[in-house]
């Protein structure tokens, strides 16, 4: 078994490209799927793809905070692709916001 040194990453803004992220991420995790059109995936890298977890999540759109990322994944996807139940473990917390989102369709919860 091989040990690598883990790559923690936070989301900033859990919208549609964030949730392809993660749950593309983990089903690359899995196995799920192969890592094509994913840059370098051919190499031997310092920090393969199975070393980088998302640990944590921040948004402001308040129909997503305290939700898992699990449940926004189902919220965008739907039934179109397998939805990693890894991705439970990893709830949106609230982020920082100055009314920066002025005129959009987002009713925003910041700090």
């Amino acid at each position: 078994m091989v040990v690598f040194m883990k790559v923690r990453v936070v989301i900033f803004g859990q919208g549609l490209v964030a949730t392809h992220f993660v749950v593309g991420l983990e089903r690359l995790k899995n196995g799920e799927v192969e890592p094509y059109g994913v840059p370098l995936a051919g190499y031997k890298l310092v920090y393969p793809i199975e070393s980088i977890d998302v640990v944590g999540s921040y948004d402001v759109d308040e129909s997503k905070i305290g939700l898992s990322l699990y449940d926004i994944a189902v919220k965008y996807l739907g039934d179109l692709i397998s939805i990693p139940n890894t991705l439970k473990e990893v709830e949106v917390r609230r982020g920082i916001h100055i009314n920066s989102l002025k005129g959009l369709p987002v009713k925003a919860k910041g700090i």
